[in-house]
């Protein structure tokens, strides 16, 4: 519109008429689904429910689920034809305004303790493994001082976080206590905090290794149980006020709907951490891409994941993405793990185009180079809409 000399009052008017969405909507009674269908018709809109919807069949417990079709100037019609209906439409519309207001908000930094992640880019979280048995570098910085040098490395390279895992989630890993993995992390951490003024991740599972590192100085939880796993995580977070990382786990094969169980698994994460008093703009969203235990999809599911992953993006920001040379890629590709980097470029530029907000990664070099391009591709100039 600016290109043909539209005036600013007139494209303000234009915007809401020219974007078009989609929008899941679950746990619909039959009547609200067909109300929510012929309102939206009625402002030029459309709705696709199920085949038991349309015929008056009962949903049994969760249930309809409905596919809104509309422009944000449609969708903003129908909430004000919802007002006045029953069934809980009228909650219903408050949620779509919600959702719609979000669109148009810059993703919010997020306070890191004394730090700040400002998301005027996508960023870069450099992964340091400090295990013997991690599935890319196991054992190559489980010495002390090569950790250190490594995470020295990885800030000098452009990593904007540092992520440090001192115990394997890798296909087949045989699982530490708590107790050695916080005698494995601690010294290392003493010194990273020291020399770096980056915003340190803990990837981890454990609520006692999470608390004594943020009493260490580490500013961030990377939860791969998403707060569902060891019921205590939520607990320390709100206590050292730390952002947490979300990371989505399941079960590969087993999936109705990959895109809606990973949301259903971000809604019970977000649940529990309102319940413990952790607010929204402490969550940082992870779809866990890779197989095994712990992330649990395989090639196909990952690749459905990367495919769809709009639908996750404009509902969990800021997202973050860790593929990085990982099963799926070598399967695709048909590379062995030391060979993967293009692989990972292309996921990379994938996940930056789609809106995330984050990429981690091992090579901090090669994804500077991937995401500058990404990102002038795909996020003009002062633009974060996508992050």
């Amino acid at each position: 519109m600016i290109s043909i000399g539209v005036s600013d009052c007139g494209q303000k008017k234009m915007l809401d008429k020219g974007e078009f969405l989609c929008l899941r909507v679950d746990g619909l009674k039959n009547p609200a689904a067909l109300i929510l269908k012929q309102e939206l018709l009625s402002v030029g809109g459309d709705a696709a429910l199920s085949r038991d919807a349309i015929m008056g069949g009962s949903a049994e417990i969760d249930g309809n689920s409905a596919i809104l079709m509309a422009t944000i100037a449609q969708l903003r019609q129908l909430t004000v034809k919802m007002q006045n209906q029953p069934f809980g439409l009228k909650n219903l519309a408050v949620e779509i305004i919600e959702f719609i207001e979000k669109q148009k908000l810059p993703p919010k930094g997020i306070k890191c303790r004394d730090k700040q992640l400002v998301f005027n880019k996508t960023l870069i979280m450099g992964i340091l493994n400090i295990t013997p048995d991690s599935f890319y570098d196991g054992g190559k910085y489980f010495d002390v001082d090569k950790a250190v040098a490594q995470a020295l490395k990885l800030a000098a390279d452009g990593a904007d976080i540092i992520d440090i895992g001192a115990a394997s989630s890798r296909p087949g890993h045989i699982p530490v206590t708590a107790e050695e993995e916080i005698s494995r992390l601690l010294p290392v951490l003493k010194q990273i905090v020291r020399k770096t003024d980056l915003p340190i991740s803990i990837d981890t599972d454990s609520a006692d290794t999470a608390k004594a590192a943020l009493e260490t100085g580490a500013d961030i939880i990377n939860d791969i149980g998403g707060l569902q796993k060891d019921t205590g995580m939520a607990a320390v977070a709100a206590a050292f006020d730390a952002p947490v990382i979300v990371m989505h786990s399941g079960k590969e094969g087993c999936y109705g709907d990959v895109i809606a169980d990973i949301s259903a698994f971000f809604t019970r994460s977000k649940q529990i951490a309102t319940t413990h008093g952790i607010a929204d703009t402490n969550l940082i969203y992870d779809p866990g891409l890779g197989g095994g235990i712990g992330f649990g999809k395989n090639t196909a599911e990952n690749m459905e994941i990367l495919r769809r992953l709009p639908e996750l993006t404009v509902c969990w920001r800021p997202l973050l993405i860790g593929a990085s040379n990982k099963g799926f890629i070598g399967n695709i590709i048909n590379a062995d793990i030391d060979n993967r980097e293009f692989g990972n470029a292309a996921v990379t530029t994938a996940a930056v185009a789609a809106g995330a907000a984050i990429i981690r990664v091992h090579n901090v070099t090669a994804a500077q180079d991937v995401i500058a391009m990404a990102d002038a591709i795909y996020k003009s100039s002062g633009d974060t809409q996508n992050g």
